[in-house]
């Protein structure tokens, strides 16, 4: 079956929105190239497990994540490999710079929140 693509200015209805297909909106050329990609270890997990019989599944993604276990299936050990390394694009000064602005900043702002909120509170019950 072929996919359908709107042309412009089509009115295309789901539910209860309407919408007015625009040039501005996704071709169906662009979206062809993605359906391709996919995630190769999220993919090899979920072969995984459909190949375990069922209940199984936590037991050993329990077993792979928080226990650390070594002898886990390959699918797994690439999934928290994955999961828990740094990725290199991390830049470790801008992470500092995200810090000091929220230790600075948040905790004040905070503080005002919580005497607001209690503020607000007592005034409440005094009033009645």
């Amino acid at each position: 079956m072929a996919l359908r693509w709107p042309e412009p200015h089509e009115h295309v209805k789901k539910l209860t929105t309407d919408t007015v297909w625009t040039a501005s909106h996704p071709q169906l050329s662009t979206l062809e190239l993605l359906r391709d990609c996919g995630d190769d270890i999220a993919d090899d997990v979920i072969l995984h497990w459909r190949e375990q019989p069922n209940g199984s599944v936590f037991e050993a993604f329990h077993t792979a994540f928080v226990d650390n276990a070594d002898d886990v299936p390959k699918a797994y050990a690439r999934l928290r490999t994955a999961t828990t390394t740094v990725p290199c694009w991390v830049d470790w000064n801008l992470v500092a710079q995200g810090q000091a602005v929220f230790w600075r900043y948040c905790i004040p702002i905070l503080q005002a929140r919580v005497l607001l909120v209690v503020d607000g509170w007592s005034i409440h019950n005094d009033a009645s």
